[in-house]
């Protein structure tokens, strides 16, 4: 079982991660309520890669990412999505709502900001995919180019990201509606899906009022 303690420094779960074929790399971190990168324009601060392909550099193999580790020995540590899709609930609500709407199952990991990330064993969409609806905001992480912190990283809040529930090898298919939600955005861009009713009423999106924008 790839499952984290809340004790867990991020490289331990990197390497477990690793160890099922997800590919893993380091990533700033946060220092003092902000980014260790220091420069004043971070957008991103402890989120964005250390390493100059960022998440392309990503790989499971061990004696690199050791050499990462000399490195960089704080540093946080991300998965590249791959061919995994991973729904990113952003706030305590979406992830709330998610809970709600959904059956819990698979790989579940509690964001440091007190979203969640929700694990799935396929690629749906494109990685900008974001999804807007009744207090709820959820971004699609999957394919090449996405990723997600893991387990043992920290938020600039102080917060840790720890896994609520399952495992790598617990991932199944995504619901039908985050499928749904990645299929209507394959033509590139952003979408943005505002429900007129909310998910938790819905599960399937065909039940609700749907405005898709792609820009």
């Amino acid at each position: 079982m790839v499952a984290a303690q809340a004790s867990d420094e991020p490289y331990v779960v990197a390497l477990r991660f690793a160890a099922a074929d997800i590919p893993v790399f380091p990533v700033w971190w946060p220092d003092n309520g902000a980014c260790a990168c220091a420069s004043p324009q971070c957008g991103s601060p402890g989120k964005h890669p250390l390493t100059d392909r960022g998440c392309r550099d990503a790989t499971t193999d061990a004696a690199q990412m050791e050499r990462w580790k000399r490195l960089w020995p704080e540093a946080n540590w991300g998965a590249a999505t791959g061919g995994y899709t991973v729904l990113d609930a952003d706030s305590p609500g979406a992830h709330a709502a998610f809970a709600e709407a959904e059956e819990p199952a698979g790989l579940i990991v509690t964001s440091g900001g007190g979203g969640g990330h929700h694990w799935f064993s396929q690629e749906c969409g494109r990685p900008s995919a974001k999804m807007l609806g009744a207090a709820l905001d959820y971004d699609v992480r999957t394919g090449s180019g996405a990723y997600v912190l893991l387990p043992g990283s920290r938020h600039v809040t102080g917060n840790l990201y720890e896994v609520e529930a399952g495992s790598v090898e617990d991932i199944g298919p995504a619901p039908d509606w985050v499928r749904w939600l990645g299929e209507g955005i394959k033509s590139g861009g952003h979408a943005f899906i505002k429900l007129a009713a909310p998910l938790v009423a819905s599960r399937w999106p065909s039940q609700a009022v749907i405005v898709v924008e792609i820009v």
